[in-house]
C-alpha cells in the first residue's frame, strides 16, 4: 500500500522518465473492485522500488 505523498511523486516520475511506457503484471482483482499487480519499466519492479525506498509497504489483503 502506497502510504506517502512523496511515493505518489516517485512515482510519476518514474513513469514519466520511461515515456509512460510500463508492463503490468496482474494479478487479479481485489475485494474492492481494484486491480492487482506488479508495474515493470525496463526490467526495474515499480513496486519494489517503492518499498525499498520507504514509500510503500506490502500489502496481502490481511488487516492492515
Amino acid at each position: 500500500a502506497l502510504h506517502t505523498l512523496e511515493g505518489r511523486h516517485v512515482s510519476k516520475d518514474t513513469l514519466a522518465k520511461h515515456e509512460n511506457s510500463f508492463i503490468l503484471q496482474s494479478h487479479g482483482v481485489g475485494k474492492y473492485g481494484r486491480c492487482l499487480g506488479e508495474i515493470i519499466l525496463n526490467e526495474v519492479n515499480l513496486n519494489d522500488l517503492l518499498i525499498t525506498e520507504g514509500h510503500a509497504v506490502e500489502y496481502d489483503g490481511g488487516k492492515r
